[in-house]
């Protein structure tokens, strides 16, 4: 409902009609429309960075195989959840501040594992030392500013995989030492 109407034209009535439960018991468990987007909002972030902290974890050795694999990820984790990640990706402030402890969260777990894996590749010499925040807006700041056209104008043009390697690659450039 989030996704097709968008927040304002969302009703509880209608999302529990499609969730198939009462009003009453959807109220019980969210207190409002406010609560349930943020609650959408958190799981579809930490859905994300599950994929991510997968996709570090199993890309393998190397710098170029990791970031690009962070970049595909990215494309791959949109491509498939285009209505959770049309949400999440296009959520007011408002909601964010919302679920503002569960959100610092994630952006910590995440900030932290790429703190250690540049680490590890900058002192290997092959990525260029930088902070997380940096690092993972040059990688990833890309593929999502793409994800989001194609969420928006693209889906049915053009196959979001078509984006992935000139992406991945463009993202292995920008932090390779």
């Amino acid at each position: 409902m989030f996704a097709g109407f968008g927040y304002d034209a969302a009703r509880m009535e209608h999302i529990a009609s499609l969730a198939n439960a009462s009003i009453g018991s959807v109220y019980h468990h969210f207190a409002g429309k406010e609560r349930l987007a943020a609650a959408l909002y958190v799981e579809g972030l930490l859905d994300y960075r599950r994929s991510f902290m997968r996709a570090l974890r199993e890309s393998g050795p190397g710098g170029a195989v990791t970031v690009k694999a962070l970049a595909a990820n990215h494309l791959a984790w949109v491509a498939d959840n285009p209505e959770l990640a049309a949400f999440v990706l296009s959520s007011e402030a408002g909601l964010r501040r919302s679920a503002a402890p569960e959100v610092r969260l994630a952006r910590r777990r995440i900030s932290e594992a790429i703190g250690s894996w540049i680490g590890q590749e900058a002192a290997r010499g092959t990525v260029r030392d930088i902070p997380p925040e940096l690092f993972y807006a040059i990688v990833i700041g890309p593929a999502q500013e793409f994800a989001r056209q194609w969420l928006t104008t693209a889906r049915e043009s053009k196959p979001i995989e078509d984006a992935e390697e000139p992406l991945a690659e463009a993202a292995w450039r920008a932090v390779r030492a």
